[in-house]
C-alpha cells in the first residue's frame, strides 16, 4: 500500500471520527435518531444504545458506555480476535466459521438484551 493510500485512510477514519464527536457534542439528544427496529417492532437491535454508547464514552463513562451497548464496548476485542485467528489460520473456512460465531453472538446478545432487566436500563 502506498503512503497515499494509507494517509487517505487515516484522513477518512480522522474525519468520521470527527464528525462522530461533533453530532454527539452539537446535537441535542432529542433529536439524535431513533432506531427504526425499535420504534417498529419495541425489540432492541443490536445497535440500539449506540449513540448514547458513544457520547458517554466519548465523556469518559465507561460504566455507563458498557451498559447502553456491551456489544458495542466488546467490539474492538472481537475484531482484534478475528484478525489474530484468521491471520494463523488463513482460509475461507475459517471464515466462515468466525462468522458464525460471530451471528450466533449477535443474536445471543439480542435476545439477552430484550430481556426485562436490560430493555428497563435501556427505556431510560
Amino acid at each position: 500500500m502506498t503512503t497515499l493510500g494509507r494517509s487517505t485512510k487515516v484522513a477518512g477514519v480522522l474525519a468520521l471520527a470527527g464528525l462522530a464527536v461533533a453530532y454527539v457534542e452539537l446535537v441535542p439528544n432529542q433529536l439524535w435518531l431513533k432506531c427504526p427496529i425499535h420504534s417498529t417492532t419495541g425489540i432492541y437491535c443490536p445497535g440500539c444504545g449506540g449513540q448514547r454508547w458513544l457520547a458517554s464514552l466519548l465523556h469518559g463513562d465507561f460504566v455507563a458506555a458498557w451498559n447502553y451497548n456491551q456489544l458495542l464496548s466488546l467490539s474492538p476485542l472481537l475484531a482484534i480476535a478475528y484478525y489474530l485467528i484468521a491471520k494463523a489460520k488463513p482460509g475461507k473456512r475459517t471464515h466462515i466459521i468466525l462468522i458464525s460465531i460471530l451471528s450466533a453472538l449477535i443474536v445471543a446478545f439480542v435476545v439477552w438484551r430484550n430481556l426485562p432487566t436490560q430493555a428497563a436500563f435501556l427505556n431510560q
